[in-house]
């Protein structure tokens, strides 16, 4: 029998390149608040076991990982929400790409949201989380039901990159060690154990020279120094381009797929930004997230394969069922799924889209984000877009079930990146302050309420000279 391995034939040519990671941030003294420095107590634990796992790493230059967040440092540029109760998409925090504007706020530098909750993380290097936290995603300890406002994740303090799936968040600190927290029912957060929760972060295998992270809905990915792909929990959908279909609890490289630069995944795929700018993509392909041109369902887990219709691109966005790129001039690509219109041709499609289409009448792109069922978009002069599903207000508009054409949503300033959950978004905001919209539930927009808002709200705290 055939497996995914024999299917797969590299096309593209090996050139391993460095990927940096975010500059290191120094904490600011007078930012740097008693909860921060609670953080940094509990993190000494965890970084003495950074230095057994750069120890255990120290030769792997040809291993990989996956894909990156949402914040303000070049080179970080994906954003990918992931959505909650099982709707999903990726998850790595929003950061712009070069060309943008620089922030100049103090409380975040990037943005992450999961299924129903969110994360940011402060020019400090810490970690803070808002809303569910049911599956003890949130990383405060508790698997309370829910925070409304922004809480230290504990023990976390030079983080480089966050990012969050449907019920779980990952970490990727300065140094490239990487920690997860929150479910683990199928092995997402990486430490070995499909049981339970972990409440705070545990390291996530021996990985310790990750430069880029990504998520899937109950799956984990991350880019390492060679170049190389790995990936951790759910695999029933071949998510990990393994001989078996079995969740994996640790880390496992996705060896058909090499000189990547980025990974992210949905509910039922995953795919990779190839460093010469092509995208492949593997898994499940329902809704023709794979972007394969093929013309039925496939029912079975695919081998990678090249993305059709899709010229060189610079970052990616992976949502529940569909994906979106885009280039260096900042022109946009959408595939996949398009029953409410989150591909932005102006209208809905029942059939999937199974090939790249342009996002006409969209330009200056810096970073984009996929949801369950919506898509958002920053310009580089500082817009923020949504179209596609609308009924929880994450499309930022009011009154309507979906969005079909980009729709501007005022943030109270310019964006620099945006990320998406499950029906919410969040975006970063140059002065650092973070805005966040849609379902509200469980608090996931962080500005102390249940309510929901087709308008975007300030998180608690995160406006200049406003809180912790």
């Amino acid at each position: 029998m055939r497996t995914l391995r024999d299917s797969f034939k590299p096309w593209w040519t090996i050139a391993l390149v460095s990927l940096a990671g975010c500059p290191s941030t120094v904490p600011d003294s007078d930012n740097f608040s008693a909860a921060d420095a609670l953080a940094t107590d509990t993190a000494s634990a965890l970084d003495a076991g950074a230095d057994t796992a750069s120890a255990v790493d120290s030769g792997a230059d040809s291993e990989a990982g996956s894909a990156p967040d949402a914040g303000a440092s070049p080179d970080t540029g994906t954003d990918a929400g992931s959505d909650a109760d099982g709707d999903s998409g990726s998850g790595p925090d929003a950061s712009p790409l070069d060309g943008g504007p620089t922030p100049s706020g103090p409380w975040a530098t990037a943005v992450a949201a999961g299924g129903n909750h969110s994360c940011a993380r402060r020019a400090n290097g810490s970690a803070w989380c808002w809303g569910s936290g049911s599956q003890g995603q949130l990383g405060t300890g508790s698997n309370g039901d829910k925070e409304k406002v922004a809480k230290p994740v504990a023990g976390l303090q030079d983080i480089a990159q966050l990012a969050a799936g449907n019920a779980h968040t990952c970490a990727r600190r300065q140094g490239g060690q990487v920690l997860c927290w929150g479910d683990r029912f199928s092995g997402q957060t990486g430490n070995g154990d499909k049981d339970g929760v972990a409440l705070v972060p545990e390291i996530a295998g021996t990985i310790g020279d990750a430069t880029a992270l990504g998520t899937g809905t109950y799956s984990s990915f991350a880019v390492r120094k060679g170049a190389t792909a790995w990936g951790w929990g759910k695999n029933n959908d071949g998510q990990l381009l393994l001989d078996t279909l079995l969740s994996q609890a640790a880390p496992v490289q996705i060896a058909p797929v090499v000189d990547v630069k980025r990974l992210c995944g949905g509910e039922m795929y995953a795919c990779a930004l190839i460093n010469d700018g092509k995208v492949v993509c593997w898994g499940r392909n329902t809704d023709g997230q794979l972007g394969h041109g093929s013309a039925s369902y496939d029912s079975t887990p695919q081998p990678a394969g090249a993305v059709t219709g899709l010229p060189g691109v610079v970052d990616l966005a992976c949502g529940h069922y569909h994906v979106c790129a885009w280039d260096g001039a900042g022109h946009a690509w959408c595939w996949g799924k398009n029953l409410s219109g989150q591909l932005g041709t102006g209208s809905y499609t029942t059939a999937p889209v199974n090939a790249a289409i342009p996002l006409n009448g969209l330009s200056d792109v810096v970073s984009m984000a996929c949801g369950q069922g919506q898509t958002c978009a920053v310009r580089k002069n500082g817009d923020l877009l949504c179209w596609g599903s609308n009924a929880a207000g994450q499309a930022g508009a009011a009154g309507v079930a979906n969005v079909y054409t980009p729709n501007k949503i005022d943030i109270g300033g310019k964006a620099l990146a945006v990320s998406t959950g499950s029906e919410h978004g969040c975006a970063l905001r140059e002065d650092g302050a973070v805005a966040c919209w849609g379902k509200n539930g469980n608090g996931q927009l962080g500005d102390g309420t249940t309510t929901q808002s087709a308008k975007a709200v300030v998180v608690l705290g995160s406006a200049p000279n406003a809180g912790p």
